[in-house]
């Protein structure tokens, strides 16, 4: 039977992940109706001819973890290059700021949204246009015998305050492992990889707490990287 991947007729987003080499991309739409995502892989000529959107895709994973584009049916949905580009702009011509969005809700039901201009998670809405903190953190809790090792990010904005958290990757690539891969990263690929970075710290109020997809992390984190800080907090991921 037929899946629908997205509904053009309501508000969506497309959000762009790629491997630190840019040879695989995958596009996360999401919607009232949900999250599907589908992908292609990209060789030397291809990512020549598709620079410029490769060069908006988030980078996350490592190469070693291949990004898997699922169906509404749980089934692996893969294009190829071109046809990813063709779709990807009749999309964008449809919704100009589709990439720059996502539309999701969290586990309580409450809207989980990332445009330009706000981040909406926990019922809060933050300004990205206005100075707001954040920071990245990772933090450790118990699951019955084992050790469950999370990624966070804190955001403050105001009064409101929140700390979206997911399980912390089973591989998370470090700038110096990569180094010694063939071929030079590129600035963009390095602040994502930068951003992926974060100290230890005690485990967050739980109240305070939504839990995110972690392939949404790192798009989250630029978008609060581009924001205006206060005066006393001026530290960027600048590659």
């Amino acid at each position: 039977g037929e899946h629908v991947l997205l509904t053009t007729r309501e508000r969506f987003g497309v959000t762009l992940l790629a491997t630190p080499r840019r040879d695989r991309i995958v596009a996360l739409l999401t919607s009232s109706a949900g999250m599907s995502s589908v992908g292609a892989s990209f060789d030397g000529p291809a990512r020549r001819a598709f620079a410029a959107l490769l060069d908006r895709a988030s980078v996350v994973g490592s190469d070693e973890v291949g990004l898997e584009a699922i169906g509404p049916d749980g089934e692996p949905i893969s294009l190829g290059p071109a046809v990813l580009a063709a779709l990807l702009e009749e999309l964008t011509e449809r919704s100009p700021g589709c990439l720059d969005r996502f539309l999701l809700t969290d586990a309580r039901g409450a809207a989980l949204s990332l445009d330009s201009r706000e981040l909406r998670a926990g019922g809060r809405v933050f300004d990205l246009t206005a100075p707001l903190e954040w920071r990245a953190f990772v933090f450790q809790e118990a699951l019955g015998q084992a050790v469950a090792v999370y990624q966070g990010t804190w955001v403050r904005q105001g009064t409101s305050e929140i700390f979206l958290v997911c399980l912390l990757p089973a591989m998370t690539p470090s700038l110096d492992g990569l180094g010694a891969s063939p071929g030079p990263l590129d600035r963009g690929a390095l602040r994502d990889l930068r951003l992926m970075q974060g100290a230890p710290e005690s485990p967050p109020p739980a109240e305070q707490r939504v839990a995110i997809d972690r392939l949404l992390m790192v798009p989250i984190r630029s978008a609060l990287d581009k924001a205006p800080r206060p005066a006393a907090q001026t530290h960027r991921a600048r590659a």
